[in-house]
Protein backbone atom coordinates (compact mmCIF):
# COMPACT_ATOMS: atom_id res chain seq x y z
CA UNK A 1 0.00 0.00 0.00
CA UNK A 2 1.55 3.31 -1.01
CA UNK A 3 1.36 6.32 1.25
CA UNK A 4 1.72 9.88 -0.02
CA UNK A 5 3.64 12.54 1.88
CA UNK A 6 1.42 15.36 3.17
CA UNK A 7 1.73 18.46 1.03
CA UNK A 8 2.28 20.67 4.06
CA UNK A 9 5.37 18.68 5.02
CA UNK A 10 6.79 19.00 1.53
CA UNK A 11 6.04 22.71 1.56
CA UNK A 12 7.84 23.09 4.88
CA UNK A 13 10.91 21.30 3.49
CA UNK A 14 10.73 23.31 0.30
CA UNK A 15 10.76 26.64 2.14
CA UNK A 16 13.67 25.50 4.29
CA UNK A 17 15.61 24.49 1.18
CA UNK A 18 14.88 27.78 -0.57
CA UNK A 19 15.95 29.79 2.48
CA UNK A 20 19.24 27.91 2.73
CA UNK A 21 19.91 28.29 -0.98
CA UNK A 22 19.18 32.02 -0.78
CA UNK A 23 21.71 32.43 2.04
CA UNK A 24 24.34 30.54 0.07
CA UNK A 25 23.57 32.56 -3.05
CA UNK A 26 24.01 35.84 -1.17
CA UNK A 27 27.38 34.67 0.16
CA UNK A 28 28.48 33.53 -3.29
CA UNK A 29 27.34 36.80 -4.83
CA UNK A 30 29.67 38.68 -2.51
CA UNK A 31 32.50 36.40 -3.54
CA UNK A 32 31.80 36.70 -7.26
CA UNK A 33 33.12 40.26 -7.29
CA UNK A 34 36.32 39.25 -5.52
CA UNK A 35 39.52 40.91 -6.61
CA UNK A 36 42.59 38.77 -7.07
CA UNK A 37 46.14 39.88 -6.41
CA UNK A 38 49.32 39.11 -8.30
CA UNK A 39 52.96 39.42 -7.29
CA UNK A 40 55.13 41.33 -9.76
CA UNK A 41 58.90 41.53 -10.10
CA UNK A 42 60.04 45.08 -10.83
CA UNK A 43 63.53 45.70 -12.23
CA UNK A 44 64.92 49.23 -12.73
CA UNK A 45 68.10 49.46 -14.79
CA UNK A 46 70.45 52.44 -14.83
CA UNK A 47 71.01 53.48 -18.47
CA UNK A 48 72.14 57.05 -17.84
CA UNK A 49 73.93 59.10 -20.47
CA UNK A 50 76.24 60.60 -19.36
CA UNK A 51 76.86 57.79 -16.91
CA UNK A 52 76.08 58.48 -13.26
CA UNK A 53 74.71 56.77 -10.16
CA UNK A 54 70.97 56.70 -9.55
CA UNK A 55 69.94 57.01 -5.89
CA UNK A 56 67.70 54.36 -4.29
CA UNK A 57 64.58 56.52 -4.21
CA UNK A 58 61.19 54.97 -3.49
CA UNK A 59 58.11 53.37 -5.02
CA UNK A 60 54.42 53.82 -4.32
CA UNK A 61 51.41 51.58 -4.96
CA UNK A 62 48.18 53.54 -5.19
CA UNK A 63 44.73 53.47 -6.74
CA UNK A 64 45.03 57.22 -7.41
CA UNK A 65 46.88 58.44 -10.47
CA UNK A 66 49.47 61.11 -9.78
CA UNK A 67 49.66 60.22 -6.08
CA UNK A 68 53.49 60.37 -6.11
CA UNK A 69 54.22 62.82 -8.92
CA UNK A 70 52.88 63.92 -12.26
CA UNK A 71 54.36 65.92 -15.14
CA UNK A 72 53.13 69.49 -15.40
CA UNK A 73 52.40 69.82 -11.67
CA UNK A 74 54.49 71.26 -8.86
CA UNK A 75 56.63 68.75 -7.01
CA UNK A 76 55.54 67.70 -3.55
CA UNK A 77 58.00 67.93 -0.69
CA UNK A 78 58.31 64.14 -0.91
CA UNK A 79 59.48 64.27 -4.53
CA UNK A 80 61.59 67.39 -3.95
CA UNK A 81 63.69 65.65 -1.31
CA UNK A 82 64.26 62.65 -3.55
CA UNK A 83 65.11 64.78 -6.59
CA UNK A 84 67.48 67.14 -4.73
CA UNK A 85 69.26 64.97 -2.16
CA UNK A 86 68.03 61.41 -2.76
CA UNK A 87 66.17 61.29 0.56
CA UNK A 88 63.01 59.14 0.53
CA UNK A 89 62.07 59.71 4.20
CA UNK A 90 59.31 62.22 3.42
CA UNK A 91 57.83 60.01 0.70
CA UNK A 92 57.65 57.11 3.15
CA UNK A 93 56.13 59.12 6.00
CA UNK A 94 53.68 61.31 4.09
CA UNK A 95 52.69 59.14 1.13
CA UNK A 96 53.18 55.60 2.42
CA UNK A 97 55.86 54.94 -0.19
CA UNK A 98 58.46 52.21 0.23
CA UNK A 99 62.15 53.13 0.23
CA UNK A 100 64.38 51.25 -2.20
CA UNK A 101 67.67 49.93 -0.89
CA UNK A 102 70.24 50.19 -3.67
CA UNK A 103 71.87 52.91 -5.76
CA UNK A 104 72.71 51.31 -9.09
CA UNK A 105 75.64 52.57 -11.12
CA UNK A 106 75.44 52.63 -14.91
CA UNK A 107 74.54 49.21 -16.26
CA UNK A 108 73.42 47.92 -12.87
CA UNK A 109 69.86 47.46 -11.67
CA UNK A 110 67.67 47.19 -8.61
CA UNK A 111 64.93 44.57 -8.29
CA UNK A 112 62.01 44.37 -5.89
CA UNK A 113 58.59 42.72 -5.70
CA UNK A 114 55.11 44.12 -5.16
CA UNK A 115 51.75 42.43 -4.69
CA UNK A 116 48.73 44.26 -6.05
CA UNK A 117 45.17 43.78 -7.28
CA UNK A 118 43.46 45.24 -10.36
CA UNK A 119 43.07 48.99 -10.07
CA UNK A 120 46.51 49.68 -8.64
CA UNK A 121 49.20 51.89 -10.17
CA UNK A 122 52.95 51.80 -9.60
CA UNK A 123 55.01 54.98 -9.33
CA UNK A 124 58.74 55.36 -8.70
CA UNK A 125 61.26 58.20 -8.31
CA UNK A 126 65.09 58.10 -8.17
CA UNK A 127 67.48 61.03 -8.24
CA UNK A 128 70.07 61.35 -10.97
CA UNK A 129 72.92 62.04 -8.59
CA UNK A 130 75.06 64.45 -10.65
CA UNK A 131 72.18 66.93 -11.04
CA UNK A 132 70.46 69.58 -8.99
CA UNK A 133 66.96 68.10 -9.06
CA UNK A 134 66.63 65.68 -11.98
CA UNK A 135 65.15 62.23 -11.52
CA UNK A 136 63.83 59.20 -13.36
CA UNK A 137 60.63 57.39 -12.51
CA UNK A 138 57.31 55.83 -13.38
CA UNK A 139 54.21 57.96 -13.11
CA UNK A 140 51.14 55.86 -12.23
CA UNK A 141 51.87 52.86 -14.43
CA UNK A 142 48.91 50.40 -14.37
CA UNK A 143 49.85 46.88 -13.30
CA UNK A 144 46.77 45.32 -14.89
CA UNK A 145 45.01 45.65 -18.23
CA UNK A 146 41.38 44.55 -18.47
CA UNK A 147 41.86 42.70 -15.19
CA UNK A 148 44.92 40.75 -16.38
CA UNK A 149 48.46 41.27 -15.02
CA UNK A 150 50.72 43.21 -17.38
CA UNK A 151 54.19 42.19 -18.52
CA UNK A 152 55.89 45.27 -19.95
CA UNK A 153 59.22 47.06 -20.38
CA UNK A 154 59.26 50.86 -20.19
CA UNK A 155 62.07 53.26 -21.06
CA UNK A 156 62.48 56.14 -18.62
CA UNK A 157 63.40 59.69 -19.51
CA UNK A 158 64.88 62.27 -17.14
CA UNK A 159 62.60 64.83 -15.48
CA UNK A 160 63.42 68.13 -13.83
CA UNK A 161 61.56 68.48 -10.53
CA UNK A 162 61.55 72.26 -10.91
CA UNK A 163 62.63 72.84 -7.32
CA UNK A 164 66.17 74.14 -7.84
CA UNK A 165 68.10 76.16 -10.41
CA UNK A 166 70.24 73.90 -12.58
CA UNK A 167 74.02 73.99 -12.67
CA UNK A 168 75.97 72.03 -15.28
CA UNK A 169 75.99 68.27 -14.77
CA UNK A 170 78.68 67.26 -12.24
CA UNK A 171 79.42 70.96 -11.57
CA UNK A 172 80.50 71.64 -7.99
CA UNK A 173 79.72 68.02 -7.18
CA UNK A 174 80.01 67.47 -3.43
CA UNK A 175 78.33 64.67 -1.57
CA UNK A 176 75.74 64.09 -4.27
CA UNK A 177 74.41 67.67 -4.25
CA UNK A 178 75.87 69.98 -6.94
CA UNK A 179 74.45 73.12 -5.32
CA UNK A 180 74.04 72.36 -1.60
CA UNK A 181 73.14 75.92 -0.64
CA UNK A 182 70.10 76.14 -2.88
CA UNK A 183 69.01 72.56 -2.31
CA UNK A 184 69.32 72.82 1.47
CA UNK A 185 67.27 76.02 1.52
CA UNK A 186 64.42 74.45 -0.38
CA UNK A 187 64.45 71.26 1.65
CA UNK A 188 64.58 73.09 4.97
CA UNK A 189 61.63 75.36 4.26
CA UNK A 190 59.60 72.65 2.56
CA UNK A 191 58.65 74.97 -0.30
CA UNK A 192 59.07 74.11 -3.94
CA UNK A 193 59.65 76.75 -6.58
CA UNK A 194 56.82 77.85 -8.85
CA UNK A 195 58.21 75.70 -11.68
CA UNK A 196 56.52 72.43 -12.55
CA UNK A 197 57.85 68.95 -13.27
CA UNK A 198 59.01 68.84 -16.88
CA UNK A 199 61.31 66.72 -19.06
CA UNK A 200 64.89 67.67 -18.26
CA UNK A 201 66.71 69.64 -20.95
CA UNK A 202 70.06 68.33 -19.63
CA UNK A 203 69.45 64.80 -20.91
CA UNK A 204 68.45 63.22 -24.19
CA UNK A 205 66.85 59.83 -24.67
CA UNK A 206 66.52 56.87 -22.33
CA UNK A 207 68.08 57.19 -18.87
CA UNK A 208 66.56 54.13 -17.24
CA UNK A 209 64.52 51.05 -18.06
CA UNK A 210 61.80 49.38 -15.98
CA UNK A 211 60.67 45.81 -16.50
CA UNK A 212 57.40 44.69 -14.92
CA UNK A 213 56.67 40.98 -14.93
CA UNK A 214 54.08 38.93 -13.03
CA UNK A 215 55.74 36.07 -11.17
CA UNK A 216 52.78 34.41 -9.47
CA UNK A 217 49.36 33.22 -10.56
CA UNK A 218 46.51 35.42 -9.31
CA UNK A 219 45.59 34.55 -5.74
CA UNK A 220 43.20 35.88 -3.16
CA UNK A 221 44.37 39.33 -2.16
CA UNK A 222 45.26 40.20 1.44
CA UNK A 223 42.26 41.42 3.39
CA UNK A 224 44.06 44.61 4.37
CA UNK A 225 44.43 45.68 0.73
CA UNK A 226 41.53 48.02 -0.20
CA UNK A 227 39.51 47.11 -3.27
CA UNK A 228 39.13 49.59 -6.13
CA UNK A 229 35.98 51.67 -5.71
CA UNK A 230 34.56 50.45 -9.03
CA UNK A 231 34.58 46.88 -7.79
CA UNK A 232 31.82 47.57 -5.29
CA UNK A 233 33.40 45.13 -2.86
CA UNK A 234 34.83 46.03 0.52
CA UNK A 235 37.25 43.12 0.53
CA UNK A 236 38.54 40.13 -1.34
CA UNK A 237 37.36 36.52 -1.32
CA UNK A 238 37.92 33.41 -3.39
CA UNK A 239 35.33 32.55 -6.03
CA UNK A 240 36.60 28.96 -6.16
CA UNK A 241 35.72 28.47 -2.51
CA UNK A 242 32.26 29.92 -3.15
CA UNK A 243 31.50 27.38 -5.90
CA UNK A 244 32.60 24.49 -3.71
CA UNK A 245 30.39 25.66 -0.87
CA UNK A 246 27.35 25.90 -3.15
CA UNK A 247 27.84 22.33 -4.37
CA UNK A 248 28.24 21.07 -0.80
CA UNK A 249 25.11 22.91 0.31
CA UNK A 250 23.07 21.43 -2.53
CA UNK A 251 24.21 17.91 -1.65
CA UNK A 252 23.29 18.39 2.01
CA UNK A 253 19.92 19.88 1.15
CA UNK A 254 19.11 17.01 -1.21
CA UNK A 255 20.03 14.48 1.47
CA UNK A 256 17.89 16.31 3.98
CA UNK A 257 14.88 16.31 1.67
CA UNK A 258 15.20 12.57 1.03
CA UNK A 259 15.58 11.83 4.73
CA UNK A 260 12.62 13.98 5.60
CA UNK A 261 10.46 12.40 2.93
CA UNK A 262 11.30 8.95 4.22
CA UNK A 263 10.42 9.89 7.77
CA UNK A 264 7.07 11.25 6.62
CA UNK A 265 6.42 8.04 4.70
CA UNK A 266 7.31 5.88 7.69
CA UNK A 267 5.02 7.85 10.02
CA UNK A 268 2.12 7.51 7.58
Amino acid sequence: MSTSIPKRSLTRWGFAALAALAAVALWAGGSAGAQESTTFRITIENRTNPEMIVTPGAYLLSMDQGAFWSGGTQASLALERIAEIGDSTEAVSSLGAVALDAAPAFGDSITFEVTAAPGYYLSTAQMLIATNDAFIGLNSEPLFENGSPRSVTIDLMAYDAGTEENADLFAGFAGGQPDPAEGAANVDNGTATVATILPSDQFTGTQGRVTIEPISAPATAPTDMPAPAAAGNAGFASTTGGSALIVAALVLLSAGLVFGARRMTARS
